[in-house]
């Protein structure tokens, strides 16, 4: 695998807004280094120590997702929701956009257009 295709998560606080940048492939074959990161990046910043946490997650550097993306996604929304935190979608790719309408899960997994319109409704959902 190429240092490109590692998975890799970059996060970014603002205020109760936390931003989290990945790239690579995300899928069943990185799975456990993905969960390593993913694990990490909620220990460093205190995510599950925390309440009412808005969470912006961009694809816009990931290569390649699948089946099992979707379903860690949804692992994680159950578990950030014991924590009233609200987890939204930014730069989806067309294979994940069609697991999500697949699986009927347009409620769940929250998949906006722009970094924009998704801040304005998680910041708005804060209020």
């Amino acid at each position: 695998m190429t240092e490109q295709e590692r998975p890799s998560f970059i996060a970014q606080e603002i205020n109760n807004l936390i931003i989290v940048r990945m790239g690579g492939v995300i899928n069943a074959e990185t799975f456990p280094e993905s969960q390593f990161l993913i694990d990490e990046l909620i220990e460093k910043h205190e995510i599950y120590k925390r309440q009412n946490l808005r969470i912006l997650v961009d694809y816009q550097n990931v290569t390649d997702v699948d089946t099992s993306t979707v379903a860690n996604i949804l692992e994680r929304i159950n578990e950030h929701e014991k924590h009233n935190h609200i987890i939204a979608f930014v730069n989806v790719p067309e294979e994940l956009k069609s697991l999500v309408e697949i699986y009927k899960l347009e409620k769940e997994v929250l998949i906006f257009e722009s970094e924009e319109e998704a801040v304005k409704a998680l910041t708005q959902n804060s209020q």
